[in-house]
């Protein structure tokens, strides 16, 4: 049904709570009213709902069609399998919620406020992760997540069907007491770092520069982005493909002067803050630095003269969201990066987006 636009927006709801699997049609001039009185479209049925605000819906032509399901048989067997290649698995047999619309790819440009019913032979306590996969198949993304109960609020970045993984996160090379176990097991069972296989982590080695981004954009839940990029040794048919091209295409990553990207290549701490600085800036999260302020934050560092100017500002935005701690006063610019300390971010970053 739907109603009048008010304090919260206008709003569509199921009226028979029963009734699961919704296909819905709304007219081109409702739509059009709503977005004039500047309001949001709430879509409120029995297994997810969706806040659409003007900007969602500005960019749509003609009426707004919506359908919301749960998982059929096919796509379960195809959510197992990926969970299992992530090394977790897919909660309830992959029981989820298809989610499709024709909105419009401008409506997708920043996440849309979700909430989701867990399902019934799902315990809340199992996830460890929500994952978003494309509605052909042909990408995956875990997507910001929190529980409320015996429902999901997601951060949508995209639509397809969204479903629970279970990953214990454990490698037999990460010991107890080490000082980033904790990171990386939390890291790891949220599918934002994988393992090396035959059990190991390789928490001590370095992080490269295809798999930093893909580190990043699955805690940002953007690696289901259409993306392309034109460096020469990044390659249609390469794992790190996609990733490179998104983080490019959104200004988190820059290529070498010669038009390559070096994906194998580690990066140093700075290059990691500054991916990092950007993504934040991306996902408009944190305010704007002055110059003073930057160089307010950077001044605490005893080995600030090492940060290169162009790593100022992200660095700075890092250190000021949490993302960035130091260690004994310092940032450690030139040095490169870990994979436990990608995890380390990753699960800070984590916290950053799912509180803002």
């Amino acid at each position: 049904m739907l109603g009048q636009p008010g304090d919260q927006g206008v709003i569509i709801q199921a009226q028979q709570a029963n009734i699961k699997n919704y296909t819905l049609k709304v007219d081109q001039a409702a739509i059009r009213r709503t977005v004039e009185a500047g309001s949001k479209l709430i879509i409120d049925l029995p297994l997810a709902r969706l806040e659409l605000d003007r900007s969602r819906l500005e960019g749509l032509k003609g009426d707004l069609e919506l359908t919301i399901r749960a998982t059929n048989a096919s796509e379960r067997t195809a959510e197992q399998e990926l969970a299992r290649t992530a090394g977790g698995e897919a909660l309830g047999g992959g029981d989820g919620v298809s989610i499709t619309s024709n909105l419009p790819a401008t409506s997708w440009s920043t996440a849309i406020p979700t909430r989701v019913v867990v399902p019934s032979g799902i315990r809340s306590s199992d996830i460890t992760a929500v994952v978003l996969r494309a509605p052909d198949g042909s990408s995956w993304t875990t997507v910001p997540w929190k529980l409320d109960g015996t429902q999901v609020n997601v951060q949508l970045t995209g639509e397809g069907q969204l479903f629970f993984v279970h990953s214990k996160g454990e490698f037999r090379d990460v010991r107890a007491g080490y000082w980033a176990q904790e990171s990386i097991q939390d890291a790891a069972s949220k599918l934002f770092v994988l393992g090396k296989g035959d059990g190991r982590f390789d928490p001590g080695s370095q992080i490269t520069r295809a798999e930093y981004p893909t580190i990043l954009l699955r805690v940002a839940g953007w690696m289901n982005k259409d993306a392309s990029s034109s460096y020469t040794d990044v390659q249609t048919n390469q794992w790190f493909n996609r990733s490179v091209s998104i983080a490019s295409e959104m200004g988190i990553v820059n290529g070498m002067a010669d038009g390559s990207y070096q994906p194998q290549a580690s990066l140093t701490r700075a290059e990691a803050m500054t991916m990092v600085g950007r993504l934040l800036a991306s996902m408009n999260l944190g305010a704007e630095l002055s110059d003073d302020e930057v160089n307010t934050i950077l001044s605490g560092f005893a080995d600030e003269a090492d940060i290169p100017q162009w790593a100022r500002r992200p660095v700075a935005l890092s250190v000021k969201s949490g993302i960035i701690t130091g260690d004994n006063n310092q940032v450690k610019p030139t040095e490169v990066l870990t994979r436990a300390q990608a995890a380390a971010i990753a699960i800070r970053l984590d916290r950053l987006i799912t509180d803002y």
